[in-house]
């Protein structure tokens, strides 16, 4: 991948999702002393969420890490870094969930229409602009699920709808991956198993919050 692509990649990320931020404030009925300490509590997971995957290219790489750490730096991160990152923000998020220090449905409920929205845009751009191959089938996928969004959010549960996307999601790119042999988040190549986990956990944070919800 060449410098040139790897900062129009870049920026597209940046500007899509400065378009979720802007979905989730205008859709999102709280107050706006609500929405800001909802972006605010969302953004800090996310800033951890992007050094959990600096940690997993330094563990990927351990042995160049101690030989030369800035050479660490020149590679671009990959899937695995992803599997790292991702178990890591699970622990902190479980830790602080069992701490009562956190309500992992309701970091939910902002983390849904913001990724939507920040999907959409990406896979646009990508499809338009950077005549991705892979785009149309994760745009197609995204703006159902946008138009599902808009018409459940204030009709049903917010609990509710956002496991049910995230069901949904998960579902149809376990599907992708078995009909085209690949699935493409973000650029990122991720495999089945991960989608299947990620299903697990909706579906353990639902039953959990129904069984304390009565």
């Amino acid at each position: 991948m060449s410098s040139t692509t790897a900062f129009i990649k870049i920026g597209n990320l940046i500007f899509s999702f400065l378009i979720g931020i802007i979905f989730f404030y205008i859709t999102n009925q709280s107050t706006k002393q609500e929405k800001k300490q909802q972006i605010n509590q969302f953004m800090s997971y996310l800033i951890n969420f992007i050094l959990f995957i600096w940690a997993g290219k330094i563990i990927i790489h351990i042995q160049i890490f101690f030989q030369d750490p800035f050479a660490v730096l020149a590679y671009p991160s990959d899937s695995k870094s992803v599997y790292i990152a991702t178990i890591l923000l699970i622990i902190q998020l479980m830790y602080q969930k069992v701490c009562k220090q956190l309500s992992v449905s309701q970091l939910v409920n902002t983390f849904i229409p913001i990724f939507l929205a920040t999907s959409f845009i990406y896979e646009f751009i990508a499809l338009t602009m950077m005549n991705s191959k892979t785009a149309l089938q994760n745009l197609l996928l995204i703006t159902v699920l946008v138009l599902a969004y808009l018409f459940l959010h204030d009709k049903l549960k917010i609990n509710y709808v956002t496991s049910l996307i995230s069901f949904i999601y998960c579902v149809v790119h376990i599907v992708f991956y078995f009909i085209g042999d690949y699935t493409i988040v973000f650029g990122y190549m991720l495999h089945p198993i991960y989608f299947m986990s990620i299903l697990l956990l909706i579906m353990y944070n639902y039953i959990y919050d129904q069984r304390n919800s009565t």
